[in-house]
């Protein structure tokens, strides 16, 4: 038996913010009216990196943007967030200042690209006010869905505590929705680790459907405000399918809130 360590590792920790919080950028800016009117038609790809080389890709075209973990091109700025160290910081609001490798000469995009990145953060980390906004709340519980999924399969890869306890989560694909939403999110369980997919309800059914009754529960169980077994029991999580494929990803996607702020 794997003992789950006290404290997270470092090295996964700064992954996150490549593999785990960058993806969710696709949906902000496709769900998000304020985002898409601060980027306009601004296009062009940006890189960021850190010293351990770490890096991903945003590239910015037709309105909307595609996350990469590989460049595709000749980004126009590249950002690098320094050590590992410097990079968990970032990732969990302290003072870490990224350094710009390339992008001087683009000072119109640099601006654009920090307001984008000002207003994301407000749905990650909201006030309480912002959340009484029914509209607002429903973004914020599809991008920090999105950033959990994500987040749990890089820890799914790089945790041993996370990959020992995914070892005996039988294989199967589960779906995360809201009652009366149209927010859908799923994770698949293979061989290979987890493969989490955006956008609407999948092609394909799901072994197992985690519906939350509403975003308000959804909310409060993905910021660990919330107990899920509680939840569970009081009718706030219906779980349908093949409980054990969910009850064992519910296990590992727990450990997320250990490695990201809420």
């Amino acid at each position: 038996m794997i003992n789950e360590p006290p404290v997270p590792l470092p090295s996964v920790c700064a992954g996150l913010f490549f593999r785990g919080v960058l993806p969710a950028f696709e949906d902000y800016l496709k769900f998000d009216p304020g985002a898409q009117k601060i980027l306009g038609k601004t296009q062009g790809e940006v890189l960021f990196s850190n010293e351990e080389g770490a890096s991903a890709c945003l590239r910015f075209e037709e309105g909307g943007v595609r996350w990469s973990d590989v460049a595709e091109g000749k980004p126009k700025i590249h950002l690098n967030l320094g050590s590992e160290a410097n990079t968990v910081r970032f990732i969990r609001g302290g003072l870490a200042i990224p350094r710009l490798r390339k992008g001087y000469t683009h000072p119109w995009m640099l601006s654009k690209l920090l307001r984008l990145f000002l207003r994301f953060q407000t749905y990650l980390k909201p006030s309480s006010k912002d959340l009484q906004d029914p509209e607002f709340r429903v973004l914020h519980v599809r991008l920090a869905l999105a950033v959990a999924l994500f987040s749990l399969a890089e820890i799914g890869r790089e945790d041993a505590w996370a990959r020992h306890m995914l070892e005996s989560c039988p294989n199967g694909k589960v779906s995360f929705q809201v009652d009366g939403e149209d927010l859908t999110a799923t994770i698949e369980k293979t061989d290979s680790g987890l493969h989490p997919r955006r956008g609407g309800k999948d092609e394909t059914a799901s072994d197992a459907v985690v519906t939350f009754a509403s975003s308000k529960v959804a909310m409060e169980i993905l910021t660990q405000k919330s107990d899920s077994h509680a939840a569970v029991a009081l009718g706030g999580i219906r779980v349908e399918g093949y409980i054990p494929l969910a009850d064992g990803i519910n296990h590992v996607l727990d450990r997320v809130s250990r490695y990201l702020p809420t």
